[in-house]
Protein backbone atom coordinates (compact mmCIF):
# COMPACT_ATOMS: atom_id res chain seq x y z
CA UNK A 1 0.00 0.00 0.00
CA UNK A 2 2.88 2.52 1.06
CA UNK A 3 4.61 1.77 -2.78
CA UNK A 4 1.43 2.47 -4.20
CA UNK A 5 0.93 5.71 -2.48
CA UNK A 6 4.22 6.84 -3.27
CA UNK A 7 3.71 6.50 -6.92
CA UNK A 8 0.58 8.41 -6.66
CA UNK A 9 2.09 11.03 -5.29
CA UNK A 10 5.28 10.83 -8.05
CA UNK A 11 2.61 10.71 -10.47
CA UNK A 12 0.82 13.77 -8.85
CA UNK A 13 3.63 16.17 -8.61
CA UNK A 14 5.15 15.36 -12.52
CA UNK A 15 1.70 16.69 -13.10
CA UNK A 16 1.76 19.58 -11.27
CA UNK A 17 4.90 20.12 -12.96
CA UNK A 18 3.96 19.70 -16.33
CA UNK A 19 0.95 22.50 -15.46
CA UNK A 20 3.92 24.50 -14.03
CA UNK A 21 5.60 24.90 -17.52
CA UNK A 22 2.60 25.19 -19.74
CA UNK A 23 0.15 27.39 -17.57
CA UNK A 24 2.97 30.34 -18.08
CA UNK A 25 2.97 30.16 -22.07
CA UNK A 26 -0.83 29.79 -22.00
CA UNK A 27 -1.37 32.97 -20.10
CA UNK A 28 0.99 34.58 -22.70
CA UNK A 29 -0.98 33.45 -25.04
CA UNK A 30 -4.29 34.88 -23.81
CA UNK A 31 -2.66 38.04 -23.00
CA UNK A 32 -0.96 38.62 -26.74
CA UNK A 33 -4.62 37.34 -28.20
CA UNK A 34 -6.41 40.13 -26.23
CA UNK A 35 -3.92 43.00 -26.76
CA UNK A 36 -4.08 41.68 -30.92
CA UNK A 37 -7.73 42.00 -30.12
CA UNK A 38 -7.37 45.07 -28.52
CA UNK A 39 -5.35 46.98 -30.53
CA UNK A 40 -7.47 45.65 -33.66
CA UNK A 41 -10.72 47.27 -31.98
CA UNK A 42 -9.26 50.87 -30.93
CA UNK A 43 -7.63 50.68 -34.70
CA UNK A 44 -10.83 50.30 -36.24
CA UNK A 45 -13.08 52.54 -33.90
CA UNK A 46 -10.63 55.32 -34.55
CA UNK A 47 -10.12 54.97 -38.31
CA UNK A 48 -14.26 55.51 -38.52
CA UNK A 49 -13.91 58.63 -36.74
CA UNK A 50 -10.57 59.90 -38.63
CA UNK A 51 -8.84 60.33 -35.31
CA UNK A 52 -5.13 58.86 -36.96
CA UNK A 53 -2.64 58.96 -33.73
CA UNK A 54 -5.27 56.80 -31.90
CA UNK A 55 -5.95 54.80 -34.74
CA UNK A 56 -1.88 54.65 -35.10
CA UNK A 57 -1.37 53.50 -31.53
CA UNK A 58 -3.58 50.89 -31.69
CA UNK A 59 -1.96 49.31 -35.06
CA UNK A 60 1.11 50.13 -32.88
CA UNK A 61 -0.38 47.87 -29.49
CA UNK A 62 -1.68 44.72 -32.23
CA UNK A 63 1.59 44.64 -34.19
CA UNK A 64 3.18 44.34 -30.02
CA UNK A 65 0.36 42.01 -29.47
CA UNK A 66 1.73 39.67 -32.76
CA UNK A 67 4.90 39.90 -31.72
CA UNK A 68 4.96 39.09 -28.31
CA UNK A 69 2.87 35.79 -29.27
CA UNK A 70 5.70 34.99 -31.86
CA UNK A 71 7.64 35.13 -28.68
CA UNK A 72 5.49 33.04 -26.68
CA UNK A 73 4.80 30.23 -28.83
CA UNK A 74 8.22 30.02 -30.43
CA UNK A 75 9.86 29.48 -27.13
CA UNK A 76 7.93 27.32 -25.42
CA UNK A 77 10.21 24.17 -24.79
Amino acid sequence: MGVLMVGIGVVQASLFAMEAEWLPTLLGVIYSVLMVGIGVVQASLFAMEAEWLPTLLGVIYSVLGIAFLWVEVFTAD
